[in-house]
């Protein structure tokens, strides 16, 4: 990897990323559709009782603190964005997007404790994300 110490090396590992990801990006569009129809009837199992379980289960439920308890439905947008990237580096960067959204939620505050979550001096106490 001696060439990417070089500028030149920079740029062609970028030209690499970028010919990959438009490669992926077709190949992705033609599989998927094999792929998905092959699990349609699995997915759809899932979506229902994903749809079932959504107002039944919560954080508390969960076993998350109550001082740890936040909002999470910028988190949850970004994830909601995951079926629609094509390639590992978008979803990747996806999924970061969502952990980042979670630790601000939890960093936030927000909680349900009697110091509005914050847990003490500053922060979420105990919690980690």
């Amino acid at each position: 990897y001696e060439y990417c110490t070089k500028p030149e090396g920079k740029n062609l590992e970028a030209l690499n990323l970028a010919a990959a990801t438009y490669v992926l990006r077709g190949v992705h569009d033609k599989l998927f559709i094999f792929v998905s129809s092959q699990h349609s009837s699995t997915d759809r199992a899932v979506a229902g009782l994903m749809a079932a379980l959504s107002p039944v289960v919560t954080q508390e439920l969960l076993g998350v603190g109550r001082d740890c308890q936040c909002d999470v439905s910028a988190a949850a947008q970004h994830l909601a964005q995951l079926p629609s990237k094509c390639c590992p580096l978008e979803k990747l960067s996806c999924l970061m997007s969502c952990h980042e959204a979670v630790e601000r939620a939890v960093e936030g505050g927000g909680g349900g404790g009697g110091d509005g979550g914050k847990g003490g001096a500053g922060g979420r106490g105990g919690c980690r994300v």
